[in-house]
């Protein structure tokens, strides 16, 4: 099992540079599911917070985490 300890800005900031990334690497034909995916992220990360979004994305990857957040 993975330790991961961030607080929610710092989670936040991390998802946007990572999705950037990704968006500039991916074949332009999957730009527009990427979109999709990242505003789901974003809006998951928003609405639901770190700890509950990594819950949520990671179970329907079959993963688990202990994760541990900084106020």
């Amino acid at each position: 099992m993975n330790k991961l300890c961030m607080n929610e800005q710092d989670a936040m900031n991390i998802a946007r540079i990572v999705l950037e990334i990704i968006k500039y690497n991916i074949p332009l034909d999957c730009e527009e599911d990427f979109e999709v995916l990242a505003k789901r992220l974003l809006n998951d990360l928003r609405d639901l917070g770190l700890e509950k979004t990594l819950d949520k994305w990671l179970k329907e990857e079959g993963e688990e985490v202990d994760l541990m957040l900084n106020p």
